[in-house]
Parts: structure tokens; C-alpha cells; sequence
């Protein structure tokens, strides 16, 4: 260990209360700073180390038409970060039912079509050959045409116009980005017998206490559903989304449909670093696999354009090496709304930091990182 870091150990040893103060002073005045410059129109942030809750607060606004304040249960269009918590119940589902992560999509489902079978394991990597439409390809015009995703009224609909759909490549051979955690949904429901949200609800939301936490759905109203915005670069400030619907499916999304709080998904999180405590959800084993690295060497590891040196668990990006910030197994996701977390388990160290707006994410990760490093003194561990 580093003198400066046995030096910081003592320091936060004898003084930890006055330490705290400083962090916190440190991250209230930068956040505070980006708020009134009008970089972020609001943000929660919750932060843990070592169990304990060393940040907790809210900045700036909900709604800014109304001057409605964020407070600790505004809730927050989560998007991608669903994927792990949706993962986290795959694997539920399947213990529960004693089936293995090598099941496969055609055994659940007795009449969906695929070019090659599809392991649950695959779909859980984004390695099953699925997308989310959009290339220039053969498959890219399938999804245009059948828009599993927008055009369903449900799962079981959603899993009908998906069947029989071109596979970008053979299972297990490459990862792509995909509607993969929605088929997931599909999965859960069909193996429960029960719809999506009620499964959700009785077995992951209710045990950990996430009251805050549910799914969307188009035109849905949600109380302390904070407004939707997106980031105007020519106004240099945050403008109210026409549509506040826009984004949201009609399908109960796997994918992306979950809203929350920074305070719930730390329950979430919780899980993910102290897996031994939640026996009575799930073996430690089974659990741990989430955010361990699930990608094959001849896959390496996720575009770079998505998080730099980043292996794939189930649901999360895993650090492969260690970075300037990020421990190596550190692991972590972000939702297209500008919401992010990442958990470093060498410092046990959680984040979740939350914005509603489009075109956040990138400055949220880049800016949020450092910042929470160099103010809890741990750069260079």
C-alpha cells in the first residue's frame, strides 16, 4: 500500500467525522456548481462505503415549469439500469424452477423460431444474435418491419412477432447490444405464470424493500415521476420533452421500463455487493455470477464506444484491468435517461446518481467518477 494511502487510512481512522464533512462539502459544492450553471437541471445522488451511507442528497429540480424541487422519493425513468435488476430475477425464476442457464428459448417456448438455439446464458450476455433493430441489414428491416418492441400489446405478443426474426450471428459468437433483457421478461413470465410485474413485485421488490420501484407503460401517469428533458446544446440548458411518453412501451419492458429512486436501487446494489446476506433470495454463487465477467475470450469484450475495456456479467459492464478511477471487477450500467451506478468492490464502494435528461448520460459518467474519487481520497489504490 502507498504511504499516502496508509497515511489517508490513519487520517480517516481518528478523524472519519470531520473527513466526511470535507467529502461531503467537496461533492455539495461541485454538484451545486453544475446545477447553477445549468449543466444538470437535477440530480439524486446516494453514495455508500463500507455499508454506510457517507452522501446522500438531491439538487435542483423535478419539474422546472412548476419549480417543483427533487426530494429523496422524486422517481426517475431508469431505462437500461432495468437490465440488471431484471437479470437479478432471470436467475430467481430459473433456480426457483430448477432450470440452468443453458436452457434454452425453444424449450420454454415451444413455437418460437431461431436460426440456431438460444441459451438463457446467451440472452442474459447479449450474445443470442437479438438487436434492437436499426443496421442497415437484412435483419435491421426485419425488426424495422415487425418492431417487436413498439408494435406488441404484450409479452406474448412481443415474443410472436419476434419469433422466426433473422439472428445477427450465430449464438455465442459476438455481443451486441439487444432487446434481449424484454425476451428475458418474456421468459419470467411464461415460466411463473405470472404477469412481469407481479412476479417482480412478490420477488425482488417487496424482499428488499424497493416501494419506490415499478414499470411504466405508455401515457401511464406516476406520482413523483420526475419531468423528462433533454439537453439543448444552442440553449445551454434543459428543454421539457414534448411527448414525456415518447420513450416509454406499451409492453411491460425487461428492457427498460423500470422507474425508481437513488435510494431503492441501492437496495438493489446491496444485493450485488453483500450477496451473502440474501440467502433466503438467492445462493451467494448464483448471485455472484451477475457481476462477474461472462464473456468468452474469443468475444473479449463489449464495444468501446459503450464503456472502454469492459467485460459483460449479466446485465452490467465488469472492469477487465484496472482503471483510472475503476478497480479491475468493478462493475456498473446507466440508463439512456441520464441515470448511471457503479459498484467497486475492492473500496465497497456503491454510487447511483440520477437525471432525467437525454443526452446526460456521457457527461454523468464522465464527470461524476472522478469527481466521487478524488473527493473520498482514493485515486491511485
Amino acid at each position: 500500500m502507498k504511504l499516502n494511502n496508509i497515511l489517508t487510512a490513519l487520517f480517516l481512522l481518528l478523524f472519519s467525522g470531520p473527513a466526511l464533512v470535507a467529502q461531503n462539502a467537496q461533492l455539495e459544492s461541485k454538484i451545486r456548481k453544475w446545477v447553477q450553471e445549468k449543466k444538470l437541471h437535477g440530480v439524486s445522488v446516494m453514495i455508500k462505503q463500507h455499508d454506510s451511507v457517507i452522501f446522500e442528497q438531491q439538487f435542483g429540480q423535478a419539474d422546472i415549469e412548476q419549480h417543483k424541487s427533487l426530494t429523496a422519493d422524486s422517481r426517475f425513468r431508469i431505462f437500461s439500469m432495468t437490465k440488471p435488476v431484471i437479470s437479478l430475477a432471470t436467475l430467481k425464476c430459473l433456480h426457483d424452477n430448477k432450470l440452468s442457464l443453458n436452457t434454452r428459448l425453444d424449450q420454454i417456448f415451444t413455437d418460437f423460431e431461431s436460426d440456431e438455439p438460444i441459451t438463457i446464458r446467451q440472452i442474459l450476455t447479449h450474445t443470442a444474435g437479438f438487436s434492437y433493430g436499426g443496421e442497415f441489414s437484412w435483419q435491421g428491416f426485419q425488426y424495422w418491419l415487425y418492431d417487436p418492441l413498439e408494435k406488441s400489446e404484450d409479452l406474448n405478443e412481443f415474443m410472436e412477432r419476434l419469433s422466426g426474426l433473422s439472428l445477427g450471428f450465430d449464438p455465442g459468437t459476438a455481443w451486441e447490444y439487444s432487446i434481449s433483457h424484454d425476451v428475458l421478461g418474456a421468459v419470467i413470465e411464461k415460466v411463473s405464470g405470472l404477469r412481469l410485474e407481479d412476479y417482480m413485485r412478490r420477488e425482488i421488490f417487496n424482499p428488499l424493500g424497493m416501494m419506490n420501484t415499478g414499470f411504466i407503460h405508455k401515457g401511464e401517469s406516476i406520482n413523483n415521476l420526475v419531468k423528462f428533458y433533454r439537453y439543448d446544446k444552442e440553449a445551454d440548458k434543459a428543454a421539457l420533452l414534448e411527448d414525456q411518453y415518447a420513450y416509454d412501451k406499451v409492453i411491460t419492458s425487461g428492457g427498460g421500463g423500470l422507474y425508481s429512486t437513488a435510494n431503492d436501487y441501492m437496495k438493489f446494489l446491496d444485493v450485488l455487493l453483500f450477496p451473502e446476506r440474501y440467502a433466503d433470495l438467492l445462493p451467494e454463487e448464483v448471485i455472484r455470477q451477475l457481476s462477474k465477467n461472462q464473456l468468452a475470450a474469443s468475444i473479449g469484450s463489449i464495444p468501446e464506444s459503450i464503456y472502454p475495456d469492459s467485460g459483460f456479467g449479466f446485465g452490467v459492464g465488469v472492469q477487465l484491468t484496472a482503471g483510472e478511477y475503476l478497480p479491475k471487477d468493478s462493475f456498473y450500467w446507466a440508463g439512456m435517461g441520464g441515470t448511471m451506478f457503479w459498484v467497486d468492490p475492492k473500496n465497497e464502494l456503491q454510487v447511483v446518481a440520477m437525471t432525467q435528461s437525454l443526452g446526460h448520460r456521457r457527461f454523468m459518467e464522465s464527470y461524476f467518477i472522478p469527481l466521487v474519487y478524488e473527493s473520498l481520497w482514493l485515486v491511485g489504490e
